[in-house]
């Protein structure tokens, strides 16, 4: 078994649109979600009877304290963060943020507004390790896609849709050795690249525009 904790502050439908496409292409995980307050996502992994912890307490350092803590009780192959405060990387070492934005040009809370608003041509979603400086860790991997001429809402749909896709290819990296293909640390990665994603995304996403798919790079 695989085992994958995610640090979250919201809904978090990445991590458990990833889940499920991980587990349609054949993949044997299980997840589990901590956070500082009852958002969402933790009512959500309730209703899948997905492991989770809620900590009581919004001081950042205490409850990177605790997110370790939890970590370290799971024995979690990576873990994830989809989270809106800073995490202390003295305690979560290795954290991979899940990040809507390019960190250089677009970092902080409001990065998809803030490349419509702007009217960016393109979308950077980053993944990459978290340290002292907010939305400054070294990427671990990247996805691009064109927003030209699109409305605010569809804008968020791609950011959903890389999400996914940078949450699912980073885990099947980890897990499969001999994956049908490898990615470069900081490298700018195709949705084209995990056979069946697609399909699986939308089996699971039956309302999402197919269209936008061809969009992202």
């Amino acid at each position: 078994m695989n085992n994958y904790s995610f640090i979250v502050s919201a809904g978090a439908s990445p991590v458990f649109n990833s889940l499920e496409v991980l587990r349609l292409l054949g993949f044997d995980i299980e997840i589990a979600l901590i956070s500082d307050r009852k958002c969402e996502a933790l009512n959500t992994a309730n209703e899948k009877g997905i492991t989770n912890f809620l900590y009581h307490n919004s001081d950042r350092h205490s409850f990177s304290q605790f997110a370790s803590e939890k970590i370290n009780l799971l024995n979690t192959n990576l873990t994830f963060s989809l989270f809106s405060k800073y995490i202390d990387p003295k305690f979560v070492k290795n954290c991979i943020n899940i990040h809507p934005g390019c960190l250089s040009s677009r970092p902080g809370l409001n990065a998809i507004n803030n490349a419509f608003e702007n009217k960016d041509d393109f979308l950077v979603n980053t993944a990459h390790f978290i340290n002292e400086e907010f939305d400054k860790g070294k990427p671990k991997l990247i996805n691009i896609a064109s927003i030209k001429d699109l409305s605010l809402n569809e804008v968020k749909r791609i950011s959903f849709l890389m999400k996914t896709y940078l949450i699912t290819s980073i885990i099947i990296n980890d897990i499969d050795q001999n994956a049908n293909f490898r990615f470069i640390d900081g490298a700018t990665f195709s949705i084209k690249q995990i056979i069946d994603f697609r399909k699986h995304f939308l089996n699971v996403n039956k309302d999402f525009p197919v269209g936008l798919f061809e969009k992202v790079f």
